[in-house]
């Protein structure tokens, strides 16, 4: 896989929609630098694909960036042999997929549009195993 990164996406406060940055800090151990999810354990990451997001529009869903609190967003689409334990590299960080998919506790607002969310299917979420700068337009490497 060599995908992009397409987005970073930040919020100091969790339950609201994560803004949009050109680069990021990722932590060994706990998350990007800034981000409220950046606490440690097994989710400091999340991430969605921009096929989920695509598809989702197709639908008549209106979703931009940051709206399902995904903190990454990747071009192309999930790799069908994409599992847990898996690396991701982008430059000098390293993230280990943690998990596959997640049930959803409160339903957002494309949840209850469509009846769940695409991080409840497609979402993955990350731990940072080594840390370092990420921009918009880096290459992906599993």
């Amino acid at each position: 896989m060599k995908e992009k990164v397409k987005a970073l996406l930040i919020s100091e406060k969790k339950g609201e929609p994560k803004s949009r940055v050109s680069s990021a800090e990722f932590i060994q151990g706990a998350g990007i630098k800034g981000d409220a999810h950046a606490l440690g354990g097994k989710r400091q990451v999340s991430l969605l694909f921009e096929d989920s997001l695509l598809r989702m529009r197709k639908k008549g869903i209106e979703v931009s960036a940051g709206d399902m609190a995904e903190n990454l967003i990747f071009s192309g689409k999930v790799p069908e042999n994409l599992k847990t334990g898996d690396i991701l590299t982008v430059k000098s960080v390293r993230l280990k997929v943690t998990g596959l998919g997640k049930k959803c506790v409160d339903m957002c607002r494309i949840g209850k549009e469509l009846g769940k969310c695409a991080m409840s299917d497609e979402g993955i979420f990350l731990e940072v195993i080594s840390g370092g700068y990420v921009r918009e337009g880096d290459t992906v490497v599993l």
